[in-house]
């Protein structure tokens, strides 16, 4: 296959440019984007030789560096293949790129979300939700059965497809912020972090109480799907993050048979109980959920069994030499990326992850620091001033014979005369129609600038021959006159008579202004970030469809978590967050010894967010 050449299916072909699609990953060929998020992509491949279908999954280059992100990546691969569980998502492979990328392979899964099932937030039968309810409430009794919690049960992460002649076979996926609760293997989440999806959180969650997250959190969570299937709509979702969150931890759910009259009794009873505020109020196990489900199936003499597919998709067939030609599959058409260019914020991001991989990144900072070094040595060198010019001198009369008289003591040797050698009468005398040199400036005003190399324009003043015989006051006045070394030297610090030491400031008054000026820097480095960023946006012909928020906090070092449209993000301030334009943020501000902070952010464009905490 010629470079830059690649195989596509017509469906492939329709997908935008993108660098990664023809790349070889282990055994695998990467055809096309199928999603994309905050921390990565994920993408189908296909084996070039048998044609099998994988699935991708990237982590963005800018996180190969931090050690927690990597290991939350890694986290989801490891925690799948503990499970090993028929509903759960099979992960087949976990490596590093050339270039620096991680990525893991898993299963292809050609179906579609749950939240597919809830079409303009109508109701979905106990016949269709409870067989789907029972797959999953197995699935996540094998996971908490090997200590492992999930975290972030909603219908967007439990798929549904089609196998063995039947649908609503159901695949759990996402388990990127799933938690080890054994003690033999703490979690690695962050006290007082808020990490999930607002809208299906549990209590303990909502509140950040990390420690207490376990496997009847995802009973809460499950049940919130089980309140949506069975009535159409969340038990809570108010119009900011903050508000679904305090519902969650203080309100109870309305009744679903109050929001739909169709819900059996018994099954009400259920979901009520899963969706308990205090955790032992709820199902001790997904066994026990299980089982309750399973019991309002039997008594409403409703199946258990998955429903037949009636909608087989259409086989593929391999060509071979008795194979008519009606029925093989459509053959992949061969196409280049020649003349198809991404845009130039694309490329140059694109650049910049491949010039920081890991593998590169000590070249790539060597190179620029030796850019750098070499263009500050050409500005220096043409810029450094070369040497002093002799300032040209107006035309001066005879001067009248030397008073006999000491010179003052404060007179520099600058100010003195000096004999010009090699004058020539014509410039020793004045030219005609020359005006006469001006006068020397009165006692106690300021002099003219004298001539220097940077001021070559401004000609030296000489005595007025009106005046040959300076008096005393105007010969201290000259000799008090900037010369041209004036500026260079700072002047020296006199002591006076009977002054007091200065008092040098002790350890904690120091520590405080130096704390005091990294939260002043930090501040204006953010400001000034946030509105070059602003610029960038206004310039492009439309938003983008993120802007990015910059955080700074006082003191500098707090936990600060973002918790916007469904997704999370937390690090230490100073930091920046990239989220979805218009979505509604909820930032929560967090350190050792100072009171919690919760800001809501609308973000519209590119803004400077600081925070004072305040001490308890």
């Amino acid at each position: 296959m010629s470079p830059g050449t690649i195989t596509l299916f017509p469906e492939d072909r329709k997908a935008p440019f993108d660098e990664l699609v023809g790349q070889q990953v282990g055994s695998y060929r990467i055809a096309r984007l199928l999603g994309k998020g905050g921390m990565g992509a994920v993408y189908l491949a296909r084996h070039p030789g048998i044609g099998s279908q994988v699935a991708v999954k990237f982590l963005h280059p800018r996180f190969a560096h931090d050690r927690s992100v990597v290991e939350r990546f890694f986290n989801e691969a490891r925690a799948v293949n503990l499970i090993g569980h028929e509903n759960i998502v099979k992960i087949l492979d976990f490596s590093l790129t050339a270039e620096g990328r991680y990525y893991f392979v898993m299963e292809f899964l050609d179906g579609r979300p749950l939240s597919a099932l809830l079409v303009k937030g109508k109701p979905v039968p106990l016949a269709v939700a409870g067989p789907i309810l029972l797959q999953c409430c197995r699935a996540l009794q094998a996971a908490h059965e090997r200590h492992i919690v999930h975290r972030d049960l909603k219908p967007d992460n439990l798929f549904l497809l089609s196998q063995m002649g039947r649908k609503h076979f159901v695949k759990i996926v996402d388990f990127g912020i799933a938690k080890l609760v054994d003690p033999a293997q703490p979690g690695s989440t962050e006290a007082g972090a808020v990490i999930g999806t607002p809208e299906y959180m549990s209590p303990e969650q909502a509140a950040g109480r990390s420690s207490e997250v376990g496997r009847r959190s995802d009973v809460y969570s499950l049940g919130v799907v089980m309140y949506q299937l069975a009535t159409g709509r969340v038990p809570f979702s108010g119009p900011s993050i903050a508000e679904t969150l305090v519902a969650h931890l203080q309100q109870p759910p309305p009744p679903p048979r109050s929001v739909e009259p169709s819900v059996p009794a018994s099954y009400e009873a259920v979901i009520l109980k899963a969706l308990a505020k205090k955790k032992e109020d709820r199902f001790a196990s997904m066994a026990e959920l299980h089982d309750s489900i399973r019991a309002c199936l039997r008594e409403l003499s409703l199946s258990e069994e998955l429903p037949l597919d009636d909608s087989p998709p259409p086989a593929q067939v391999l060509p071979g030499p008795e194979t008519p030609a009606s029925i093989v599959a459509p053959s992949p058409l061969t196409g280049t990326f020649a003349g198809e260019r991404a845009p130039i914020a694309d490329r140059a991001a694109r650049f910049g992850d491949w010039a920081l991989a890991p593998s590169r990144r000590l070249p790539t900072l060597t190179l620029l620091l030796a850019l750098v070094a070499g263009a500050s040595f050409l500005v220096l060198s043409r810029g450094a001033p070369g040497p002093r010019a002799e300032a040209p001198h107006a035309a001066e009369p005879k001067a009248a014979p030397p008073v006999a008289t000491r010179p003052a003591a404060s007179a520099s040797p600058a100010a003195q005369p000096q004999p010009q050698p090699g004058k020539t009468d014509a410039q020793k005398s004045p030219q005609p129609g020359a005006k006469p040199a001006a006068t020397a400036p009165k006692p106690g005003t300021a002099g003219p600038k004298p001539a220097t190399a940077q001021n070559p324009g401004v000609p030296a003043r000489a005595p007025s021959p009106a005046s040959p015989k300076p008096d005393s006051s105007a010969r201290k006045a000259a000799a008090l006159a900037p010369g041209p070394g004036a500026g260079k030297k700072p002047p020296l610090a006199v002591k006076a008579p009977g002054a007091a030491p200065p008092i040098a400031p002790d350890a904690s008054t120091a520590a405080a202004a130096a704390e005091a000026h990294a939260v002043q820097r930090a501040r204006a480095q953010i400001e000034a970030a946030a509105a070059e960023a602003a610029k960038a946006d206004a310039a492009l012909p439309r938003p983008p469809p993120a802007v990015r928020l910059f955080v700074v906090s006082d003191p500098p070092g707090a936990s600060v978590s973002a918790a916007w449209s469904g997704k999370s993000a937390a690090g230490r301030t100073p930091m920046v967050f990239k989220v979805r334009r218009d979505a509604a943020v909820t930032l929560t501000f967090s350190r050792s010894g100072y009171a919690p902070a919760v800001r809501e952010i609308a973000a519209h464009a590119a803004q400077a967010i600081a925070v004072d905490l305040q001490k308890q």
